[in-house]
């Protein structure tokens, strides 16, 4: 029993010393300004190179040049994804316009292309072997709108003012073709 006492205090003793020294050796590998080694893949670099150029740092912080750059860079992106979210809206604008300089301003006028689309106008989505009719509905100025689908007609499709899918008509709407009424209401908004 003596002897197993004797062996188990020779091990806690050198188990100690190691510690000390490894702990002792740990602490001579610390990061500076910290008090552990902090991994070399998690600290801020000084320099890091982007795709707008060098970013400056120090101990984390960027410098006055590098907050300027990218927040240069937010407002292009932010722009840029201004500009690419309203080509839509803008395209559908301007079907509205050319319309109207056809006197086509009511919802009971139509818009038809007798011939088949080429280049020349300028449609966003536009394609050269379907033969086009146009509505413009106003919910706006005309309120709620009922439009009558007749039989075998289509297909068609309607858009928003952004150019989002709304509905199909025709066969591949709801009607399945066999005609139908469909009714479109104006978007509500309260001011608080």
């Amino acid at each position: 029993m003596k002897q197993n006492k004797t062996l188990s205090i020779g091990k806690a003793a050198l188990l100690c010393l190691l510690s000390f020294n490894l702990t002792h050796a740990y602490a001579e590998q610390t990061t500076p300004g910290y008090n552990h080694k902090i991994p070399e893949g998690i600290m801020t670099p000084d320099v890091v190179d982007t795709r707008i150029g060098k970013l400056d740092f120090n101990d984390g912080r960027p410098s006055k040049s590098t907050v300027q750059k990218v927040y240069d860079n937010l407002d292009f992106a932010r722009g840029m994804e201004t500009f690419l979210n309203f080509i839509p809206a803008t395209s559908v604008e301007g079907i509205r316009r050319g319309m109207a300089e056809l006197q086509a301003t009511q919802s009971n006028q139509c818009v038809v292309f007798d011939k088949l689309m080429d280049s020349d106008p300028l449609f966003l989505t536009g394609n050269t072997d379907t033969v086009y009719a146009s509505i413009m509905l106003d919910l706006e100025r005309d309120g709620a709108t009922v439009v009558e689908i007749p039989p075998n007609a289509g297909p068609g499709t309607v858009n928003d003012a952004y150019f989002r899918f709304v509905v199909d008509m025709g066969a591949p709407g709801p009607d399945r073709g066999k005609g139908g009424l469909m009714s479109f209401y104006p978007l509500i908004t309260t001011a608080i």
